[in-house]
């Protein structure tokens, strides 16, 4: 299960200065669930998903009325549109980083995120996403947040998709 580090913050961060609100939110890959719990301070109702069942469970247990987690691979077992859907994916390409968690390979899983989160977006949503300056893709979208962290460059993006 991925602990929460400086990208988890930051995104964090931005859920909290930004105040995202709505009817329905998601998080993609809960990991910890620290920002799903965020979420749930301004959302009616969220939903928490991971391929981990470890993540799943511990984001149960935080017993928030407005916050229910499950196991999905991406958007594999989720039905539903939502107002905005979150997404801190494993973002470094391989094998830079020796940790499984970061590594996203050529972005093929942030290319198929994109692909599907479109899919469960209302038609004024929004996709917040956590990219790296080491990210293989490139992605379209407004900067609200950016952090240097050694090497690398981390950033929080908007993305409004057109219909």
């Amino acid at each position: 299960m991925y602990k929460p580090r400086e990208d988890s913050v930051l995104m964090l961060n931005v859920l909290k200065k930004f105040n995202f609100s709505g009817k329905k939110a998601i998080e993609i890959g809960t990991g910890s669930g620290i920002l799903a719990k965020q979420l749930a301070k301004t959302f009616d109702e969220v939903l928490a998903v991971d391929i981990n069942q470890e993540a799943v469970q511990t984001v149960n247990n935080f017993n928030i009325s407005n916050l229910r987690a499950f196991q999905s691979n991406l958007f594999s077992n989720v039905i539903g549109k939502f107002d905005l859907i979150i997404f801190n994916p494993p973002y470094l390409p391989c094998p830079y980083e020796e940790d499984k968690e970061l590594c996203c390979g050529d972005g093929t899983i942030i290319k198929n995120f994109l692909e599907q989160a479109k899919e469960h977006l209302n038609k004024k949503g929004r996709i917040l996403i956590l990219i790296s300056s080491l990210t293989p893709i490139k992605i379209e979208g407004d900067l609200l947040a950016k952090q240097d962290v050694g090497l690398e460059t981390l950033e929080v993006k908007v993305i409004r998709p057109k219909f």
